[in-house]
């Protein structure tokens, strides 16, 4: 467990859990990765997430992202659903950044969060690129 704290390969939860997958040029990065991006094309966030009856129900989840260029992180909030693609950004700036993932389930008036470490993007030239993320099943 110490080893995948250092690596920053971490999720932390009150119940719900949530996980995601960098995918870009058919190269694929895990929590707490980098993932290097050359030329233009699609970085797509691979979502998974799972509950039980004692926690309630996901039915959203939040994508953060920020890449160097923008004015501040922006927080997507999605309804979860498997199968589902959603375009998050037709114009990503050409600059590093992260993105992670937040739940958050509710039952009997109590909230149930989940976070994820970030997955790191590193920019190795200029392109036209955008963020999409995918809901997968677990």
């Amino acid at each position: 467990m110490t080893d995948a704290i250092r690596r920053g390969s971490c999720v932390i939860t009150d119940g719900p859990v949530v996980t995601q997958t960098l995918v870009y040029d058919r190269k694929t990065a895990s929590l707490g990765d980098i993932i290097t991006l050359y030329g233009g094309g699609t970085l797509n966030v691979n979502v998974q997430a799972a509950s039980t009856d004692e926690f309630g129900e996901i039915k959203q989840v939040h994508v953060i992202y920020y890449v160097q260029g923008m004015d501040a992180p922006v927080s997507k909030r999605l309804n979860f659903k498997i199968g589902r693609n959603v375009v998050l950004n037709t114009d990503l700036p050409s600059g590093p950044g992260y993105v992670r993932i937040e739940t958050r389930t509710h039952k009997d008036k109590k909230d149930f969060p989940c976070f994820t470490n970030p997955m790191w993007i590193k920019v190795a030239d200029l392109g036209k690129r955008q963020l999409t993320a995918a809901f997968i099943e677990w």
